[in-house]
């Protein structure tokens, strides 16, 4: 086998290890979440509870689905895996969330705003379209 030197070393942050991209789990997660979104609860709990059973847990019944059980399945499942920031945005459940569960006194709702459900534009980027109108998202003007 050879061996090449790609310029890895300990202070790149690369690593020369497999990294899960997406797991079965999370796989029945996303689907019970479009069974929700047709209004298929019954679907979207036997979804839920393929991940459930498998690690022992109380099955869920239809009647106690609603997408913040799925968000809050895929923080149990998932902690540490997913980019939970992400999936925040793209169900447009951050600022509420946030602003749920940030309860710090000093800053409560991590002094999150309504604009931040998206993220700024790159300058960088909006210079790469000279000829069309490219504003940048609202709130970071």
């Amino acid at each position: 086998v050879e061996v090449r030197d790609h310029g890895y070393d300990a202070s790149t942050g690369s690593v020369h290890t497999d990294r899960y991209v997406m797991r079965l789990a999370e796989t029945f997660l996303l689907r019970a979440e479009a069974y929700l979104g047709l209004g298929n609860q019954a679907a979207a709990a036997d979804d839920i509870n393929q991940v459930r059973n498998r690690a022992n847990a109380t099955p869920v019944s239809p009647a106690e689905v609603d997408i913040d059980y799925i968000l809050d399945e895929r923080i149990r499942e998932l902690y540490a895996e997913e980019m939970r920031l992400i999936t925040l945005m793209r169900m447009d459940k951050l600022i509420e969330r946030t602003r749920r569960y940030h309860d710090n006194p000093y800053q409560p709702g991590a002094n999150i705003q309504d604009y931040n459900n998206l993220l700024p534009i790159p300058q960088s980027q909006i210079d790469l379209n000279r000829d069309a109108d490219f504003p940048q998202n609202p709130g970071y003007n």
